[in-house]
């Protein structure tokens, strides 16, 4: 009697077990899909935040360009005429091409005072489209404005193009007053950029420059969209202080994001804050209220949606690896195309210096030696370019072999000495114990010539530049040492980024594209090693490049 009410009673309960487990099955596959969808929803916001970004940067870079090339206008002629001028930027068409900017301008340093507390007087010679607008601004003198001044003091002692912090512009005499900013690029006496600071604030003659009303221009980039999946607010510098606000897109009336996020854009050694928004039309096509009907049918969909699931990482997985073929693939043709007109440009430059069409002045054989040296400038960016997108889409063969480390170090000497002698260094091969590595014998020689180049331009006249090598348990340690500029703390990492260089005044007359650290350092990863800097401002780097023994 007592074994059956048992067995009643655990009959009586089992329909609460199974109920217990089912619950606890739906409610666990819920929670799960919703934590899913959330995720993948916070990445295609982080897509949408990315893709806003990338859209400032890029007009921004195009606007940049222009006012860069104004200034090679004037830097090849300093007397242009103000119809000169206007013929240029009427050929640019930038109200229909470039919307948002406002006019492309000369501002000309009529004065030079070190002794003034300001120290300079400029004048607005030129400013184009002559509109009503930019009518109002002839004559200005922007160095006079300290937010200006501040810009137009950086990019004359810089040599680089510099932006302005938030400003409201002389140019707004009608209708409701915008925030705005301006662009500035220094044109100096000669058209090359001085050595030092003081030969450019001597040689200054003026700045091209752009000025821009900030509503206009971000309309401009993003006016097209009928549905903002993003809204964003742009503050100039790193805060969100009301006082510096640039810009506010238009949000949805009543409106709580479900996603916000705040990032920085670093912009021709300008930094702005902008704060991102997800908008009614990205919230529509989320897929994180499915979860409810998860739970509803878990019992009999758990395995379906877990199937969906590995799908969806799979998609995700497939759909990143395409997009970074694409990008590699379009490099590297992009790489190839581009090569060929530049190897046409520098056999016209030979031809020409061979006087094939004729006797050339001194004159052209000075222009003709800066189009060489900005077409093996070119084509050394471009062939980095393509070496990178090889790593990044794994199109590299290593081909692994034991190497004496005294004989690597002896091969790569014929080829920098001549080198250091030519820039004034003193090189000294320390040595190390006698040692093999197994490594990719180019490849390494490629990081090693890499390294010997970084520390012969970034060494000044006198320095030295030392190898040698060591070796602890199963590694080879090859370092590089120079008596160069150093690199500050902060950029230690920073400079193994594609497309990242140390700024410093010391540095900006090297030029550099950006990818050779990075190469260095895929390689050296490829043949499992690595590539490490110490360094301090002043005092020289070490370079260190880890083998396998």
């Amino acid at each position: 009697m007592a074994e059956r009410r048992r067995r009643l009673a655990l009959n009586d309960l089992s329909p609460w077990i199974v109920l217990v487990i089912a619950l606890a099955i739906t409610l666990g596959t819920g929670l799960f899909f919703w934590y899913y969808s959330r995720n993948r929803d916070e990445l295609r916001f982080e897509n949408a935040v990315q893709s806003a970004a990338d859209n400032i940067v890029s007009r921004l870079d195009v606007y940049r360009a222009t006012v860069r090339s104004a200034a090679a206008l004037f830097a090849a002629r300093e007397d242009v005429s103000q119809d000169a001028f206007r013929r240029y930027v009427d050929r640019l068409d930038i109200h229909n091409r470039y919307p948002g900017i406002q006019g492309i301008g000369w501002s000309e340093r009529v004065a030079y005072l070190p002794a003034d507390p300001i120290g300079e007087r400029h004048s607005i010679r030129y400013l184009e489209p002559r509109d009503a607008r930019n009518a109002a601004a002839i004559g200005f003198d922007m160095y006079a404005e300290q937010t200006r001044r501040a810009a137009m003091a950086l990019a004359r002692d810089s040599g680089r193009q510099v932006m302005s912090g938030r400003v409201v512009l002389v140019q707004e005499i009608i209708g409701q007053k915008q925030a705005g900013f301006l662009i500035y690029s220094p044109v100096y006496r000669g058209g090359a950029i001085p050595r030092t600071v003081q030969e450019r604030r001597e040689r200054l003659i003026g700045f091209t420059y752009s000025p821009f009303r900030a509503d206009d221009l971000f309309r401009g980039i993003f006016g097209t969209e009928r549905q903002p999946r993003v809204s964003f607010s742009v503050y100039d510098g790193a805060g969100t202080d009301a006082a510096n606000l640039l810009h506010a897109s238009p949000r949805a009336r009543g409106h709580e994001p479900a996603f916000t996020t705040t990032k920085t854009l670093s912009i021709a050694d300008r930094t702005w804050t902008v704060v991102y928004a997800s908008e009614p039309a990205f919230e529509q096509t989320s897929a994180s209220l499915l979860w409810l009907m998860v739970f509803m049918a878990a019992g009999t969909l758990a395995s379906f949606w877990l199937f969906l699931f590995s799908r969806g990482q799979a998609r995700a997985r497939a759909e990143a690896e395409a997009a970074s073929s694409a990008k590699s693939n379009f490099l590297a043709v992009m790489s190839h195309e581009l090569r060929t007109p530049l190897n046409a440009i520098g056999g016209y430059v030979d031809l020409m210096e061979l006087n094939i069409a004729g006797p050339t002045t001194e004159q052209q054989r000075n222009y003709l030696q800066r189009i060489r040296r900005a077409q093996q400038h070119l084509l050394g960016l471009i062939n980095s370019v393509l070496n990178y997108s090889k790593l990044q889409s794994s199109a590299v063969t290593y081909h692994m072999a034991h190497h004496n480390v005294a004989s690597l170090v002896a091969d790569i000497e014929g080829l920098m000495l001549p080198q250091m002698q030519l820039a004034g260094l003193h090189y000294v091969n320390e040595g190390g114990p006698v040692t093999e590595v197994n490594a990719d014998r180019e490849k390494t020689i490629q990081i090693l010539l890499n390294l010997l180049s970084n520390a012969i331009k970034f060494t000044n006249e006198g320095g030295s530049v030392k190898v040698g090598w060591s070796v602890d348990g199963n590694c080879v340690f090859l370092r590089v040492t120079d008596t160069g500029v150093g690199i500050a703390e902060d950029q230690l990492e920073r400079i193994f980024d594609p497309f990242v260089q140390v700024e410093a005044d010391l540095t900006r007359t090297r030029q550099g594209t950006g990818l050779g650290l990075a190469i260095a350092r895929e390689l050296a990863r490829g043949m499992n090693g690595d590539l490490t800097v110490d360094a301090e401002p002043g005092r020289g780097s070490i370079f260190t490049l880890v083998l396998r023994r």
